[in-house]
């Protein structure tokens, strides 16, 4: 951004060059030009100067963070020497209060459910089979869909065909009526 200003102001002071040797200074063209010149000579600055103070900034922040990184080591390391200073039996004291804070833990655990903690007795009996096939059976499927909608479709009829009463013919008659008809009668 900066090298793109410097090269404006480069043109703006190459045309002031040109348009003073042209024009007097009270021109208006040469008027227009001497004003553009010291904005960008300021933006030009401002530029500069706001980088500057970011590369400022990092630079703290990174000294910083370095102070805060030697002042851990410097505590881990007091920490290292108090613990090499603790004689055996004040570590071993140490260590039965742990366990005894950690078995008061554990009643309370046990009182708040009440129950003991069981351990885990199960095991594997068979192991897990893989299926066959993944996939639907689809000719198999279909031919079984197939049949057994033909086989109810034709029972179906067959079973209206039972429950129909109607009378059709003459035989009808005498088969229902259980009466002899004789179509030379009429």
């Amino acid at each position: 951004m900066i090298q793109g200003l410097k090269t404006d102001l480069a043109r703006l002071e190459a045309e002031l060059a040109d348009a003073s040797k042209v024009y007097t200074p009270k021109h208006p063209r040469v008027v227009a030009l001497n004003t553009q010149i010291p904005p960008l000579r300021q933006r030009i600055t401002l530029e500069i100067n706001r980088i500057a103070q970011s590369i400022r900034n990092e630079y703290e922040v990174a000294r910083s963070a370095r102070e805060s990184e030697r002042g851990l080591e410097g505590q881990k390391r007091q920490v290292q020497e108090l613990n090499s200073w603790q004689s055996p039996t004040a570590r071993s004291a140490r260590s039965r209060e742990q366990r005894r804070i950690f078995d008061v833990l554990m009643s309370r655990r046990r009182k708040r459910t009440g129950q003991r903690m069981r351990t885990n007795n199960i095991r594997i009996v068979d192991r897990r089979r893989s299926p066959r096939t993944g996939e639907p059976r689809k000719v198999r499927n279909i031919t079984l869909g197939s049949s057994s909608a033909w086989s109810a479709g034709i029972g179906l009829a067959f079973f209206l065909e039972y429950l129909d009463d109607t009378i059709r013919d003459p035989d009808d008659i005498e088969r229902y009526a259980h009466v002899p008809f004789s179509a030379r009668s009429r």
